[in-house]
């Protein structure tokens, strides 16, 4: 019997944490830019419940009890890879909490706590997405299940994010960014969270437009 193809993604587990004003915890790695969440790999033999609590433990120096799951993200990646993306909920900080955390400094140079209004700044766009729909979920009592950072149910196939956008015209990210902010293209049909969405016929057309003034 031949056995079919299957996708063999990497798995990774991070939580949110808060401070008494609501504010996400991030952590800004030494090895790369930007901020991220706290959290990394599930390792051989570990459960991501399990691989989140450790990594809690080995980047922020806390021994806290994970068991409420928040987004479960499928990250399709030609790049990096497929990857399974789970963040919990860590909950809020009591100040003796946000006191003793101790970060590695191979790993970490610095933490802050951060405004949801601030994230998009702070992370990368499908990270920012990713940790948007669980703060979302968090509010919502819920769980969600993402695709690419995304809240994805039966309807939410037929739209595109600024990136599915950018790869269909071949263009960057930041430049439909650009021409959403001028207002040069339609507006976002729709929102899921601070995602805007827009409907690939709406794009479609508009393209069509663009192709026949520039020629």
């Amino acid at each position: 019997m031949t056995t079919p193809p299957m996708a063999k993604p990497r798995v990774a587990a991070g939580a949110l944490f808060f401070d008494a004003a609501d504010h996400v915890l991030l952590v800004k790695p030494t090895y790369k830019e930007g901020w991220e969440i706290p959290g990394g790999y599930v390792e051989p033999g570990e459960t991501p419940i399990g691989a989140c609590q450790r990594e809690i433990k080995e980047e922020l120096g806390l021994n806290r009890q994970i068991t409420k799951l928040l987004v479960a993200d499928w990250a399709p990646s030609e790049k990096e890879g497929d990857k399974i993306l789970f963040v919990f909920d860590g909950g809020t900080l009591s100040q003796a909490e946000r006191d003793a955390i101790a970060l590695p400094p191979d790993e970490l140079e610095a933490y802050g706590y951060f405004p949801s209004s601030e994230l998009p700044s702070r992370l990368i766009p499908r990270l920012s997405r990713r940790v948007q729909a669980a703060i979302d979920a968090r509010h919502d009592a819920q769980v969600a299940y993402l695709e690419h950072g995304v809240i994805t149910h039966a309807a939410d196939l037929e739209w595109w994010t600024t990136e599915d956008v950018a790869k269909h015209l071949n263009v960057a990210a930041s430049t439909i960014r650009a021409y959403a902010a001028r207002g040069q293209m339609p507006s976002p049909g729709k929102h899921v969270g601070r995602t805007a969405l827009w409907h690939p016929d709406a794009i479609s057309s508009w393209n069509a437009e663009r192709s026949r003034k520039r020629s």
